[in-house]
């Protein structure tokens, strides 16, 4: 009878089979220097308690270092006169950006201060941003116009949509808006 040599490099299951015995392990336990008893975990709180009173000894928050439009917000459309606001805020050739968001929504939030900041600065310009909330109660809103997900960002203009983003991608919301100016 003739004997395979078999190749185990790499392969700790095979050589444990291959020896008929268990895996060698290379490895120590990286658990053990925490068995000691909780002194390193009263260590730990002691020295996060410290950072924390130490953060808050030399940080003050005055209402000068908040950021711009921090205390401004978007409005938000209820469900009765979204209509009515789309026909009203985007007639006359003036432009509409309908935010779709949830309040669960990561980077619903991380677009809000933005769309804030552009909401002040482009009003001049005869751009308006609302709000409106992708709900269970708000549903047939969602439904009617074949909003799947958060953040959806409809821009409007002459009460018929001219373009449509999804996702976080302020650049391409940005050029939406003013090819909607143009």
């Amino acid at each position: 009878m003739k004997m395979i040599q078999l190749s185990t490099q790499g392969r700790p299951a095979m050589a444990s089979a291959v020896r008929g015995g268990r895996p060698r392990t290379r490895f120590t336990s990286r658990t053990s220097k925490f068995t000691s008893g909780n002194s390193d975990l009263s260590e730990f709180k002691t020295g996060l308690s410290e950072h924390l009173q130490k953060s808050i000894e030399t940080k003050t928050f005055a209402a000068t270092d908040a950021a711009p439009g921090a205390g401004a917000d978007l409005i938000e459309v209820a469900l009765e006169d979204y209509d009515a606001t789309v026909a009203d805020l985007s007639g006359d050739g003036k432009v509409l950006v309908m935010d779709f968001y949830t309040q669960w929504c990561g980077p619903c939030k991380l677009m809000k201060p933005t769309l804030v900041e552009w909401s002040e600065s482009m009003a001049s310009q005869g751009v308006s941003f609302r709000t409106f909330e992708a709900s269970k109660k708000n549903a047939p809103v969602g439904k009617a116009l074949g909003i799947k997900s958060v953040p959806t960002l409809i821009v409007y203009k002459d009460n018929t949509e001219v373009a449509r983003v999804v996702g976080n991608k302020l650049p391409a919301l940005k050029e939406a808006i003013e090819a909607a100016l143009a």
